[in-house]
């Protein structure tokens, strides 16, 4: 049974090569989209697990009105550098905290020293650490989107063929082919 349907796979893919090809594109971008959709959330599930006391670590957002219209509201984690210190200082329920401030937005391009040697550098954050929290940053979000545009792409490249062979088609050689 098994055989006879490989078989009848293998004569439409030689029937419709061009079809074939797009639908194994196709479904091949959409696993691989699902793949990578899958490794980013276990990425992202997998923050403060490694810290002994992960259940008691927050993450402070900024939050910008421009021109004083809640319409026009921006959403932020770097912060000035001060605020750290203030939080720690204000309340005494924070043991740490460690603030992330993007200087290259004044200053331009940075110069980072590793190894002896030095750097011209764009998009250098800084980071006060007032206790010693290790944190990560990632950077290359737009892979996923780019990923998801091209599976886009490709569904709608298959469907847009099988509606035009269908459009195209005599309905009597349909039923001559089964």
């Amino acid at each position: 049974m098994f055989y006879n349907y490989l078989k009848t796979a293998w004569r439409n893919l030689l029937r419709n090569p061009t079809l074939s090809l797009i639908n194994l594109v196709g479904l091949s971008v959409s696993v691989a989209f699902c793949v990578l959709l899958f490794f980013h959330i276990r990425y992202e599930q997998s923050f403060d697990g490694f810290h002994a006391n992960g259940d008691r670590l927050f993450r402070l957002e900024m939050s910008d009105f421009w021109n004083g219209d809640p319409g026009n509201e921006s959403h932020q984690l770097l912060m000035p550098l001060i605020v750290g210190k203030e939080i720690k200082s204000r309340f005494p329920e924070v043991k740490t905290a460690v603030v992330f401030e993007d200087e290259t937005v004044h200053f331009g391009e940075q110069l980072v020293r590793a190894d002896n040697q030095v750097y011209k550098e764009k998009g250098v954050i800084y980071a006060d650490r007032l206790g010693g929290y290790a944190e990560r940053i990632s950077v290359g979000w737009w892979m996923y989107g780019l990923v998801g545009l091209a599976a886009i792409v490709v569904a709608l490249a298959t469907i847009s063929m099988q509606v035009w062979k269908a459009v195209r088609s005599n309905p009597v050689d349909a039923l001559r082919m089964e």
